[in-house]
């Protein structure tokens, strides 16, 4: 660590996800780089807020959260924590668009930034109802896939609503909101699979059942399908 940040000018870490860790990271970090280096966590849900509070220079502290796989997902999140200066945001998502990504930036810190948040609520209610039988894994994702997941790769959720009426989607939100799992709890189908060592595509079984054949081609259908949104957004750059 002393001798990858000594004089750098932006360090980001992905160590693992445990607070006390990130900031033995950072402390070594902050000894050996530049005074006023950038210092990055790639974090995706944690508190920033407690991973900076022992760093001496907070003020030049920030999140850039890349996406899964990063080589083919262009979003970037940057998120500040209250100490963070202006141009230390700024210079964060100016890097971020250096490497031809686009950066994603926060106005103020939120656990689990924008897209997590997003992702989790939907998760927690696609799971949902899967638990009360309603339809199987493979009917809520086919569902998903061939609605929301194509619409919003054009139209984000806050336009869909403008361009479908506010007045109409204000009317279904107070019909549904009632009715939609609330639990603060991670589901009970999902723990009871992580217990039983169904972790999914890497333990062979989850949701779904992964032989070795069917792994390769559904990886290899997600790339195809995220390089050519890739190629899409290049080509409207130009």
């Amino acid at each position: 660590l002393e001798e990858a940040s000594a004089g750098a000018d932006l360090v980001m870490e992905s160590v693992a996800e445990n607070v006390e860790i990130k900031q033995q990271t950072f402390a070594i970090v902050e000894r050996h780089c530049n005074p006023k280096a950038i210092l990055a966590t790639n974090t995706s849900s944690m508190s920033l807020s407690a991973i900076s509070s022992t760093l001496a220079r907070p003020e030049y502290f920030l999140s850039i959260h890349f996406f899964s796989p990063p080589y083919l997902m262009s979003p970037v999140e940057v998120s500040p924590v209250p100490a963070t200066l202006p141009e230390t945001r700024d210079l964060g998502a100016r890097w971020v668009e250096s490497l031809g990504n686009v950066p994603i930036s926060l106005e103020k810190e939120v656990q689990g930034f924008i897209v997590n948040r997003i992702q989790a609520a939907c998760l927690r209610e696609a799971l949902y109802i899967v638990e009360q039988g309603w339809a199987s894994p493979e009917t809520v994702d086919k569902a998903v896939v061939l609605s929301l997941g194509r619409r919003y790769s054009v139209t984000g959720p806050l336009e869909s609503a403008d361009m479908g009426g506010l007045d109409i989607f204000n009317s279904v939100l107070t019909q549904i909101c009632p009715v939609l799992d609330s639990r603060t709890a991670p589901s009970p189908l999902m723990a009871e699979a992580v217990k039983n060592g169904r972790l999914g595509m890497k333990s062979g079984k989850g949701l779904y059942d992964w032989p070795p054949e069917t792994i390769a081609a559904r990886r290899n259908a997600r790339e195809q399908s995220l390089i050519g949104f890739m190629r899409q957004d290049q080509a409207e750059k130009k």
